[in-house]
């Protein structure tokens, strides 16, 4: 997970260094979004919280789906099926 969020979180830099500044003129800076980075944060929790609920709900209503995938596939542990 730590991993995919890296991921995540270096996509974002790249966006933000591409797009900042005025008319998203491309001149995005450490400087820049250190000054921001308080509202970044907070935006961040916001929204991965948002995600991960949204995500989590229709993974619920698709158990049986992924359970029978796993059982294809041999991933489910012994004594489990």
């Amino acid at each position: 997970m730590r991993r995919r969020f890296r991921e995540l979180c270096e996509e974002f830099a790249v966006k933000w260094i591409s797009e900042a500044g005025d008319l998203f003129a491309g001149d995005g800076t450490q400087e820049g979004f250190e000054a921001n980075l308080e509202i970044i944060r907070a935006v961040t929790w916001q929204s991965a919280a948002h995600v991960m609920a949204e995500e989590i709900e229709a993974v619920v209503h698709r158990v049986d789906e992924i359970r029978q995938k796993m059982q294809r596939e041999g991933s489910v542990p012994p004594g489990r099926n």
